[in-house]
């Protein structure tokens, strides 16, 4: 059996684990930052230190290839499990229309304070452990 080629495996600097938490984002373009000042609810379906997929709405789809081409930066509220807000600015790495008119939306960490993603990372290991 041949072995995958190395450009076939996919590195991740960070675990990542199935969980669902409340976001609440925004859309923020760089060239406009007051542009788009309404927030969205949204859910995450896996989470790690450098970022997290989430289900929710892209509201105009003409807005994504600035949000692919980080144009247009994506401001997020995440609930986490005590309660508290963690707050981080996210740029769209891809993202997948469902038949329900939601979207499926990988999110790259761009901005989160040290203190943030060292929370995030403790979450994941503990949720990861046996």
């Amino acid at each position: 059996m041949r072995e995958k080629p190395s450009y076939d495996i996919e590195k991740r600097e960070f675990i990542r684990i199935d969980t669902e938490l409340f976001v609440e984002y925004r859309f923020i373009d760089n060239r406009d930052p007051g542009k788009h000042p309404h927030f969205y609810s949204g859910r995450t379906q896996n989470l790690s230190g450098g970022g997290l997929l989430l289900q929710g709405v892209v509201p105009d789809t003409s807005w994504v290839p600035d949000l692919l081409m980080g144009k247009i930066l994506l401001g997020l509220k995440i609930r986490m499990p005590d309660g508290s807000l963690l707050k981080t600015l996210g740029k769209m790495a891809w993202v997948e229309k469902k038949e329900n008119g939601t979207c499926l939306i990988g999110i790259r960490f761009k901005e989160i304070t040290r203190s943030d993603q060292d929370r995030l990372v403790r979450m994941v290991i503990e949720r990861h452990l046996p």
